[in-house]
């Protein structure tokens, strides 16, 4: 049994057209519920506090409700046996930043069902034909965060420091993650050849070569002790393209300038479906 200490287990699937739409949440749910029926949510709404028990033979029904006056994005709670919440964001504006699905749980509990967590990284993405798909473990309460004491925000899993968890991927990935699934623009971005041969705890091409996943370490927490961290390097080496990363190595300066005003390295992403200013119900 892993010791925990404020930590948590996030889950992205990003894609490059809204997923606001009632269909594609109601898709995901049936997912979750199939598949990682621990980690679904069982409760709906937008604002706190979350009500209405989610019942998955009529969520569509149950979604429009939640829609009529709640706008593009949707909030879904998860109680027993692991508590946490999820999120459908639609991304507007310039940029895509956090376009897609979010799941954020309690590690302490969802460490004993990472291979439900694997599932819905897995089926998402190839249900959603996600640009990215990341997960991690990561510090930080999903009720408070300490900004007088940043540290405070760590976490600790087995006796290993784990700073907070931030995962993204379509206009700049944020780093390499614990288990990464990259779709087909990144495929060429980075080069299949080149991805076969990163290093890492397990690979593999997904849906006749559309997607690749590679985990990069055993057990999550992996991630942030010295072997971890070396692999990731090495990682990172072996694809290339530095200014991929959000945190990149910037000139003296770029330092002061915010990641979104800064000029990335990514695949060419069509992200009109993005601008659409609201959706169908």
């Amino acid at each position: 049994m892993a010791s925990v200490k404020n930590a948590v287990l996030k889950v992205v699937v990003q894609t490059t057209r809204s997923l606001a739409h009632v269909e594609d949440v109601a898709t995901f749910g049936r997912i979750m519920s199939g598949s990682a029926p621990n980690l679904a949510p069982r409760k709906y709404g937008s604002t706190q506090p979350l009500k209405g028990e989610l019942n998955y033979l009529a969520i569509e029904e149950q979604l429009k409700h939640v829609y009529s006056g709640n706008g593009e994005d949707v909030l879904f709670g998860c109680g027993n046996p692991v508590a946490g919440y999820m999120n459908f964001d639609a991304a507007k504006g310039v940029r895509a930043w956090s376009n897609g699905f979010h799941g954020t749980w309690d590690f302490s509990s969802a460490v004993n069902y990472l291979h439900e967590a694997h599932a819905v990284l897995r089926e998402g993405a190839l249900a959603y034909n996600a640009a990215y798909a990341g997960m991690s473990v990561g510090g930080g309460n999903f009720a408070s965060v300490n900004i007088q004491d940043p540290r405070q925000n760590f976490g600790v899993v087995n006796g290993i420091v784990v700073p907070p968890v931030s995962i993204s991927g379509i206009q700049a990935l944020h780093g390499i993650c614990w288990v990464n699934i990259f779709g087909e623009k990144y495929i060429e971005f980075f080069e299949r050849s080149l991805l076969a041969k990163v290093p890492c705890y397990k690979s593999e091409f997904l849906d006749n070569g559309r997607y690749f996943l590679f985990q990069v370490t055993e057990h999550p927490e992996e991630m942030f002790a010295e072997h971890g961290v070396k692999l990731t390097n090495q990682i990172r080496e072996v694809l290339g393209h530095p200014r991929a990363f959000q945190d990149y190595p910037r000139p003296v300066a770029e330092k002061r300038i915010p990641p979104w005003l800064l000029e990335f390295e990514a695949p060419s992403f069509d992200f009109s479906e993005l601008r659409i200013p609201s959706h169908p119900v």
